[in-house]
């Protein structure tokens, strides 16, 4: 007969508790207190607490973290990939950094995958002593992840992050039947001085974009606004 399927476990780190639509600003805050403690969770389940205790940093100052912790860096320049892990050495000591998406990682579930994965490649840096030259998915890499889904059965390490993106900003091109649209995270394509590679037309802004895909609601510009805009005006003539 079939083998019996061990129970699903749910994660010791519960999903962060927040508003039925919570704000980018919100999420954000959520998720950055939540991978600390998620590292620890698998560091103590699946890593047999090998790895070294994080340390939750800025960007801006990655280069500045002791050599003896592991860097959770929230990346915002990371547009299309969801996180990687960087190793590095110094004599004979090994380290590395997990940078991770603070476009692409808006919900707990992604974090939760894209931290266990990232930390498969830590593992088979600190612990294996294999970097990712030809290997990133090598061996070393499938035999974390498979101990991840021991620990955790709800969980999937795969190859890489396939994840739908959300951009805020939409854009299409004008051009007769030609299709062609794609996103940005913000308003700055300049659709004056750039036209479809496909048929030579202008791009045109569809405007901005919940992440349910539904039209987000535009807010007056503020008084202040306002009045910067019409000095700036009058400053350039």
């Amino acid at each position: 007969g079939r083998a019996p399927q061990p129970p699903k476990v749910a994660p010791k780190t519960a999903p962060p508790k927040m508003a039925r639509t919570p704000s980018a600003a919100a999420v954000k805050r959520e998720l950055r207190a939540a991978a600390p403690e998620l590292y620890r969770e698998f560091n103590a389940a699946v890593f047999d607490g090998k790895l070294p205790e994080p340390l939750a940093i800025e960007a801006k100052n990655k280069g500045s973290a002791p050599f003896d912790v592991l860097p959770l860096i929230w990346n915002p320049s990371l547009q299309t990939t969801a996180g990687f892990c960087t190793f590095s050495k110094r004599g004979t000591e090994r380290n590395c950094r997990i940078e991770l998406s603070e476009k692409v990682l808006d919900s707990y579930e992604r974090l939760r995958s894209t931290l266990a994965h990232e930390m498969c490649h830590a593992a088979q840096w600190l612990i294996d002593g294999i970097d990712g030259k030809g290997q990133a998915h090598g061996p070393a890499f499938k035999k974390w992840g498979k101990r991840v889904e021991a620990k955790f059965p709800d969980m999937e390490v795969s190859r890489c992050h396939n994840y739908e993106i959300h951009y805020k900003y939409r854009y299409a091109c004008t051009g007769k039947d030609c299709g062609q649209s794609f996103g940005r995270q913000s308003k700055s394509f300049d659709v004056n001085k750039k036209v479809c590679g496909k048929c030579g037309a202008k791009f045109a802004l569809l405007g901005a974009f919940n992440r349910d895909g539904t039209p987000a609601p535009t807010r007056e510009p503020s008084a202040f606004a306002k009045y910067i805009k019409a000095e700036f005006s009058v400053a350039k003539k």
